[in-house]
């Protein structure tokens, strides 16, 4: 969502389109059918702007798990996307979503019967039969604690994902901005690449966006990261 900035809906669709194309021909080549992501969590999709302005857009066979707390965002979205690109809708806050891998379990098809809507008010942890491709936080981090941030971070690593895209406002020095209305937090790209680090990603395509007319805001950096080694 766009927190009422809907002027920079195709700015931010085009500077997220450019940039996921570069970052995947950085990290593994040219995309075609054969080199492609398979599947993808948008944490923080909202209506699923993101999901099917840039992701299914890009990678039009890709299927999309969403991670969004609001549930009416998720039922709008599965009317408004495609079904064959939508398979599960975890409505919970991200401090409460856990994801592990069960390599033995069937994977789950992506059907119109099969999308599935999930709902959890406290800590629960999802068993996926594979771990995902492609990992895309936008706009998300900032109603996430640092510590709570950094697990998140490190368990989708560690359940074997290895590619995570994060846009995010930061701020122009080295301290972050708390709102004491709504308790977000924009960390400077310095607190944002340590937080990344920490959770053992490494950054291999980063850019900085300004949006016309929109100049005065916070700046938008988008990072793309691989797991480090």
């Amino acid at each position: 969502m766009l927190g009422g900035l809907h002027q920079v809906h195709q700015e931010d669709v085009s500077y997220s389109r450019q940039f996921l194309r570069k970052y995947w021909r950085e990290s593994h080549g040219e995309i075609d059918e054969t080199n492609s992501p398979n599947t993808c969590l948008d944490v923080g999709a909202g209506i699923g702007r993101v999901s099917k302005n840039v992701l299914i857009n890009v990678f039009p066979r890709l299927v999309v798990d969403f991670l969004e707390p609001n549930q009416d965002f998720c039922k709008r979205a599965m009317k408004d996307l495609p079904r064959v690109n939508l398979r599960n809708l975890f409505c919970t806050v991200a401090q409460n979503f856990s994801v592990t891998v069960d390599q033995e379990r069937q994977p789950q098809a992506n059907v119109d019967e099969h999308v599935l809507l999930h709902v959890a008010t406290k800590k629960h942890q999802w068993v996926l039969a594979e771990p995902y491709d492609l990992i895309w936080i936008q706009w998300a981090i900032l109603y996430v604690e640092d510590s709570a941030l950094i697990h998140m971070l490190s368990e989708f690593g560690s359940i074997g994902s290895r590619h995570l895209v994060i846009k995010c406002n930061t701020t122009r020095g080295d301290v972050e901005h708390l709102d004491e209305e709504d308790g977000s937090i924009i960390r400077s790209e310095k607190q944002v690449r340590m937080i990344l680090h920490q959770s053992g990603w490494k950054v291999l395509h980063h850019t900085k966006e300004s949006y016309r007319g929109f100049e005065d805001l916070f700046p938008v950096h988008t990072f793309g990261c691989v797991r480090e080694a």
